[in-house]
């Protein structure tokens, strides 16, 4: 894939990279996976992960929450 900046100078106005995020987060899965498999823990990668915090957040979990809220049966 070229630099968005060189397909800008192809007069390319959108430019779409599709797998990338992806991939890398393949890798780094894949990396958390061996180490918990190795050490029976993932704390030797614990600064490569988002916390709890960041996660719930990210995933907008205070939105199902409020969902859940709403249409709870008594």
């Amino acid at each position: 894939m070229l630099p968005a900046a060189r397909l800008e100078a192809l007069v390319f106005r959108v430019a779409i990279y599709p797998g990338d995020l992806q991939k890398a987060a393949i890798r780094v899965m894949r990396e958390v996976a061996a180490t918990l498999a190795r050490e029976g823990t993932t704390l030797p990668v614990a600064e490569r992960m988002v916390s709890f915090e960041e996660r719930f957040e990210i995933v907008g979990l205070s939105r199902y929450r409020d969902l859940e809220a709403r249409y709870r049966t008594p």
